[in-house]
Parts: C-alpha cells; sequence; structure tokens
C-alpha cells in the first residue's frame, strides 16, 4: 500500500516542472479522442476478422499458419493484432494464396464431405487474388492510416 503512495510522487513532479504538466494535461485532454479511435480501430479488426473466417477459414494450414489461422474469432481477431503490427504479414498472406500442386495438395472447392474425410481439418486451397486485396488493403488501412491516427490524436 505505501508503495502505491510512491507513485504519487509523480505529481509534484508534475506542479513543478510546467512543461511535464503541459503534456501531462494535454494527454488527460485526448482521452476521450484517444477511446474513440480504439473503438474504431477494433471495429475495423473485428470486421476484418469476420471477413477472414469466411474467406480462409477453409484453406489448409501451411507455413506460418501453424499459429496463425482463421479457424475461430479469437485466433482471427489474435492473426490480424499480429497483422497491424506488420509481422511477417507478407508470408501469412503468399500461405493463404497456395494452389494445388504436387508439394502441396488441396481441393479447389472443397465440400463437408471433403473436410470430414480429411478428420475435420481444413483442405482447401488459396486464392491469390482474394489474399493479397485483403491484406494490403487492412494493411493501408490499419498500419498506415488508423495507428498513424492514432499518434496524431496525442500529439
Amino acid at each position: 500500500v505505501l508503495r502505491m503512495f510512491r507513485i504519487l510522487r509523480m505529481l509534484r513532479l508534475f506542479k513543478s516542472q510546467r512543461s511535464l504538466m503541459l503534456i501531462f494535461q494535454s494527454f488527460v485532454v485526448s482521452m476521450p479522442a484517444l477511446w474513440n479511435i480504439s473503438q474504431l480501430l477494433f471495429l475495423l479488426m473485428y470486421m476484418f476478422s469476420v471477413l477472414g473466417m469466411v474467406l480462409f477459414s477453409e484453406i489448409k494450414a501451411n507455413g506460418p499458419m501453424a499459429d496463425t489461422h482463421f479457424k475461430d474469432i479469437g485466433s482471427a481477431m489474435l492473426t490480424m493484432l499480429r497483422v497491424s503490427t506488420g509481422e511477417n504479414w507478407h508470408e501469412l498472406m503468399f500461405a493463404l494464396t497456395r494452389s494445388n500442386h504436387p508439394m502441396y495438395e488441396c481441393i479447389e472447392n472443397p465440400s463437408y464431405d471433403d473436410f470430414v474425410a480429411n478428420g475435420m481439418e481444413p483442405i482447401g486451397c488459396g486464392n491469390f487474388a482474394v489474399a493479397v486485396g485483403f491484406f494490403v488493403i487492412f494493411v493501408i488501412m490499419v498500419s498506415l492510416v488508423f495507428l498513424n491516427l492514432f499518434i496524431a490524436v496525442i500529439l
């Protein structure tokens, strides 16, 4: 409990340093705008997660898709969070574009019977245009626009 009161010593530092007080006040004033932008960012990530589940949940896992996939909403949200940070999003995008060839066997338009025959694991092939369009639009909207907007509100 006493350690928590030590943190309050920082408030005395704010009072003595005028420039720190201005920065702190501007941060407090920008909190509602930051909340609004973070809600919009969450909504955008949720929409892209649901769209990713619709488009990519049938694609057979390969490459970096071992821990990033679109099988359920939680994993899809984590995948979109990973993509928004810029961590190897291009590798995930190219993993979702793979088509059928001898090294990677998949079915172009799998049915439910194909899904059951594969032990309830996705067996579908990717689509180059859909995957590239999805990820490029997401990266432009989230990484380049919304995150910079988030930073601009603080400044």
